[in-house]
């Protein structure tokens, strides 16, 4: 059996919400890659735990179970942290990304990876307590990250270039299946690369 999640947040974690909290201390703007359109789907930590606990009991074995709930645009991150913080938001490029995040970490908000669950709702009756990220802002330990920062700058990295579309898992309808390579059918997608056109950063798998 095989269970995979999406973006993880909640208490302590290191994703989407606290990267852009950290680029206001390194820039004075919350941040977010090209057009900020790069959606990754996501999960809160206790709906996983939840998740698992109901797979030992309930789940088919080989069985593959994708974890997400919701999913948030980078660029409506960017004006909630903004929002929260009285400043103003900024579209980086790639190699302006590295600077702020290091090479990982530029990759990582240049990117999209979107995912839908029917399964888990089927089989097993899950559904997410926790659908929104944004309810993150303006946690103290958050605000934090804005002035820590600037103590641990990331070291700039060189600049890449890449443009990957990766598809996988059969299971979607005519129309969402179209994102994908001509015949294929996926239920995950992920896309690298800010320099995506508009179409195809919009393109991709819905819930």
């Amino acid at each position: 059996m095989v269970i995979r999640s999406g973006l993880i947040w909640g208490p302590g974690d290191h994703g989407h919400v606290s990267m852009v909290y950290s680029s206001v201390a390194r820039t004075g703007a919350a941040c977010y890659v090209g057009e900020g359109l790069n959606t990754y789907s996501s999960v809160h930590i206790d709906d996983v735990a939840r998740l698992f606990a109901t797979a030992l009991n309930q789940g088919t074995a080989g069985a593959l179970y994708h974890a997400v709930a919701g999913e948030i645009p980078n660029r409506w991150i960017a004006e909630a942290v903004a929002h929260d913080l009285g400043c103003g938001t900024r579209s980086l490029t790639e190699d302006e990304g590295t600077a702020v995040w290091g090479e990982f970490g530029a990759l990582i908000m240049a990117a999209s990876s979107r995912g839908r669950a029917p399964r888990i709702r089927q089989d097993l009756g899950w559904a997410p307590h926790h659908t929104d990220m944004l309810t993150m802002i303006g946690e103290p330990r958050l605000r934090e990250l804005a002035i820590r920062w600037r103590a641990h700058p990331a070291a700039p990295a060189a600049p890449f270039a890449q443009r990957t579309r990766w598809v996988c898992a059969p299971g979607l309808g005519p129309s969402e299946a179209s994102a994908g390579p001509p015949g294929a059918g996926d239920d995950w997608t992920v896309e690298f690369g800010a320099g995506l056109s508009p179409a195809q950063k919009r393109r991709g798998v819905s819930q």
